[in-house]
């Protein structure tokens, strides 16, 4: 028979806690590996972390740079996209001529 567990320990911190301490991974149907503050202060760093990050790529000095950086990544898009069509419509011919 399996025996719920009444404290379990931090992977980050190293404590023993109470279960209660935990929070239930409903994926995974168990415990969180680390206890309630360690995972608050995780998602708190990760979410600085990617808000510098996403930050860092977006800022420009003036609009004008924002904008010309978003007309050179969407035109690059569409680069890629043509390169794309290109490569599946040789493809395409090439089936055809093995065929005939």
């Amino acid at each position: 028979m399996m025996t719920i567990p009444t404290t379990l320990i931090c992977s980050k911190c190293g404590r023993e806690l109470p279960v209660e301490s935990f929070y239930w991974n409903k994926t995974r149907l168990t415990y969180d590996k680390y206890c309630r503050e360690c995972r608050k202060s995780a998602i708190k760093a990760s979410s600085l972390t990617n808000k510098r990050r996403s930050k860092l790529i977006i800022l420009a000095p003036t609009r004008e740079e924002r904008l010309e950086l978003i007309r050179e990544a969407l035109n690059e898009v569409a680069r890629r996209k043509e390169r794309r069509r290109m490569m599946l419509l040789e493809e395409q011919l090439a089936q055809m001529n093995e065929e005939a």
